[in-house]
């Protein structure tokens, strides 16, 4: 079966209702991976509410959605709201320019998000890619970024469920390898983002999905939600307040209405569990729900998904780390530390990996 469902042209509409600046006519031709076929998907949403989890990209999928996700990264992301965060990229995207200077490169963005990051990066470097590849599980996100993006560079946007597909698609290679430049140039050095995926996935399913899409020679840009081994020692007192607010309970309860449950935002609670691995301190914070009453999920063309009375529901769950347990797990991994850059309140750091 071929693996990439045909290119599709998507209406903007959705698009201009959270940025009014885009234009209404048009479309955005978005790639669609079959990891997002909707019998898919619907499959392992089955599996997985029927184990009392909510994946993560399911928090994304709808226009809805993805406009509260992006009030909460508005509000709440230090990248957006904290001058030495944002300062931190900005020196990042600076001697990231130094690495890849003279050499024809390509961006591959895994989890695009609203395009924010990789539209500060191309400011900052000095040459821009000859082509960039944009992926999220979100069509609307993925326009958005797509939107962004394009005045840069010849752009590709697509839709794709990294966690489904921890390999490389072969359309994903080929959009990058057929750059045009003819076959006396250089091949261009592929530097990949992983901006904001870390927190979300599995530590084992994230790190494999790293390797998975790297060849030797790429460059591999990597955030991660930091907190110190003392934060994670108290229980992440400074760090529950980006999570525990309206605008994210908001963005989680979105998912439970879409399938008619409503009241969540005001029923969600937060734990903070320690987790160790390779020796090293992390901690998770999980946001859960407890149904009142036996509740039933309605998925077309499956049997119905029943929560009892009290049913422990995980909703989120986001993971902070130390740069020891960053370090250490991407080594394990084949991925080679050239740089990095920390905030000063230890709370959120970029890599620059270059995978061996």
């Amino acid at each position: 079966m071929d693996e990439l469902i045909p290119v599709s042209a998507v209406n903007r509409s959705a698009t201009a209702a959270l940025r009014p600046d885009f234009p209404e006519s048009g479309g955005v031709p978005l790639w669609m991976d079959a990891s997002v076929r909707p019998d898919q998907q619907v499959r392992r949403l089955h599996r997985s509410l029927e184990s009392g989890t909510v994946p993560t990209g399911e928090l994304y999928t709808s226009p809805y959605q993805a406009s509260k996700w992006l009030a909460v990264h508005e509000t709440w992301s230090p990248a957006r709201q904290c001058s030495t965060v944002q300062d931190l990229y900005d020196t990042f995207f600076e001697a990231l320019s130094h690495k890849i200077q003279g050499q024809p490169w390509a961006l591959v963005s895994l989890g695009c998000g609203g395009g924010q990051k990789e539209d500060r990066c191309l400011k900052a470097v000095r040459q821009p890619p000859e082509v960039a590849l944009l992926l999220d599980i979100s069509p609307t996100l993925a326009m958005v970024s797509y939107q962004r993006i394009s005045p840069w560079c010849r752009t590709h946007a697509g839709v794709i469920d990294l966690e489904a597909n921890l390999g490389q698609p072969n359309w994903c290679h080929s959009l990058v390898a057929s750059n045009g430049l003819g076959d006396n140039r250089p091949p261009l050095r592929r530097v990949l983002f992983f901006l904001g995926l870390l927190p979300n996935l599995p530590i084992t399913a994230a790190w494999s999905l790293m390797r998975a899409w790297t060849t030797p020679g790429d460059y591999l840009v990597v955030s991660a939600n930091l907190a110190s081994e003392g934060e994670i020692a108290l229980g992440l007192p400074s760090i529950l307040p980006q999570y525990d607010n309206c605008e994210t309970r908001e963005w989680i309860a979105a998912f439970f209405e879409l399938h008619g449950l409503q009241n969540v935002a005001n029923e969600v609670f937060y734990k903070v569990e320690p987790v160790r691995k390779n020796e090293t301190q992390m901690a998770r914070i999980r946001v859960e729900w407890q149904p009142k009453m036996p509740t039933r999920v309605e998925l077309p063309g499956l049997t119905p998904v029943i929560w009892k009375s009290g049913q422990t529901i995980c909703a989120f769950e986001s993971l902070r780390m130390t740069t020891r347990a960053v370090e250490s797990l991407a080594s394990d991994h084949d991925l080679a530390l050239r740089f990095q850059k920390v905030d000063p309140s230890m709370q959120e750091g970029v890599f620059l990996f270059e995978r061996t």
